[in-house]
């Protein structure tokens, strides 16, 4: 195996590790999803797309499958939902990560996941797969928490991100060149 691939392979799993276990130990979703938004974006940045891209999907897996959320008990299709937004906000930011375009990009990015995530939540999981969170009266507590909300921890995320880049791009041999 290539010093390339083992560099990647401990990097990704190390950031997922890193995601899954702030998932599982800090409450509350304004702590929560910002910090795992900040990791999603060092995995795309410090390791690369792909990185960037294995954490976004597995992290929400790994989480469903070890301690599901409550909602995601009631209705496993918000996973799908949680997986592509991760993967919206670590595309955009990485598309749009050279030095004019950072704050840009991360503003960007931010926005398209709260977007997408909005309306697949309002849109497609709720009226189609939501049935027992509206028998349960969590469907407006579901449009929160997958919708809007995602918009602003991704925000939040983007901004700690930001402050913290700036030292960690500094690291040698951090950022996969590629």
């Amino acid at each position: 195996m290539k010093k390339d691939s083992v560099k990647f392979l401990v990097r990704t799993a190390v950031l997922l590790a890193l995601c899954v276990v702030i998932q599982l130990v800090v409450t509350g979703q304004w702590i929560k999803g910002p910090l795992v938004n900040t990791v999603l974006l060092v995995a795309a940045m410090a390791v690369g797309l792909p990185g960037g891209l294995v954490v976004a999907i597995l992290n929400p897996l790994l989480v469903f499958l070890i301690n599901a959320p409550g909602p995601m008990k009631l209705c496993p299709q918000i996973l799908p939902v949680v997986m592509l937004g991760n993967c919206v906000l670590v595309l955009v930011a990485w598309l749009l990560r050279k030095p004019a375009m950072g704050i840009p990009g991360l503003v960007a990015a931010a926005v398209a996941k709260g977007l997408v995530m909005t309306a697949l939540t309002s849109w497609v999981v709720l009226p189609f797969f939501g049935a027992k969170l509206v028998a349960k009266g969590l469907d407006a507590t579901v449009k929160i928490m997958f919708g809007m909300t995602q918009l602003y921890t991704a925000a939040i995320g983007c901004v700690v991100f930001f402050l913290i880049w700036q030292v960690l791009k500094k690291v040698p041999g951090l950022v996969t060149k590629k």
